[in-house]
């Protein structure tokens, strides 16, 4: 232990300085990437959940270009004096967690930026056994709950937590925020979490606001008239 409390201021001046063109801009991205997910819940993650999670952070994308995946994956994951690298091997075959000192730096420096709001259901995706996933689904709820009024793509991503884990109610909750805020995607995946609350009806018109360009929900829609016998003229205005 003492050694890893040596080496992390180290690690991560290191780990700040590869992020100019000449150094490791993929490694930086990488191991950005990662702390991200340890911000989120999990501990470590796949290496392709590394790679998928790329694309949220489209300025640092650019200037990692140039360098291969591979090559940023091995710059992250090289051992220093001895010690340890930015990121380890996790416990779970081709995993990788990262150093905690650049987790705790980031999260305690008020300029740092949020954790991306796509972040979330990868995090949750990667999460390894069911604890894991209420650990992000409560760090998401502390971290975004203030954001969610003015912001119905926040609600969306809670409704999608809450529903992969079968809080029905409270997904239902946050689609509805979502779809009355204006929210097409929420509107579309509210249907589902109200048909399984018994709310047939109530799901309708949420599901013709939709419109055609949700084919699911078109289709829920039609086996739902048949069961409630709502006329196809009745639309939500």
């Amino acid at each position: 232990m003492p050694e890893y409390l040596a080496v992390g201021p180290e690690l991560l001046e290191e780990w700040r300085r590869a992020r100019r063109p000449t150094a490791h801009p993929r490694g930086h991205l990488l191991v950005r990437a990662a702390i991200d997910f340890a911000r989120s819940g999990p501990g470590e993650v796949p290496r392709e959940a590394l790679r998928t999670a790329q694309p949220l952070y489209r300025r640092e994308l650019v200037a990692a270009r140039a360098e291969p995946f591979d090559d940023g994956l091995g710059w992250s994951a090289h051992i220093r004096h001895g010690v340890t690298g930015l990121l380890t091997p996790g416990g779970r075959q081709d995993s990788w967690a990262v150093l905690g000192s650049p987790v705790a730096d980031v999260g305690d420096r008020p300029e740092s930026p949020p954790v991306p709001l796509g972040m979330w259901t990868p995090a949750l995706r990667a999460a390894p056994e069911e604890a894991a996933r209420w650990t992000v689904r409560r760090n998401a709820h502390l971290t975004l709950v203030p954001l969610a009024d003015g912001d119905p793509g926040t609600a969306v991503v809670f409704g999608r937590i809450n529903a992969t884990l079968g809080d029905i109610e409270t997904a239902a909750f946050w689609y509805r925020k979502g779809a009355d805020a204006g929210h097409i995607g929420a509107t579309a995946s509210l249907g589902e979490p109200l048909v399984l609350l018994d709310a047939e009806a109530e799901a309708v018109p949420y599901l013709e606001a939709a419109g055609a360009g949700h084919p699911a929900a078109a289709e829920a829609l039609t086996a739902l008239r048949a069961v409630t016998a709502t006329p196809p003229d009745t639309v939500k205005e």
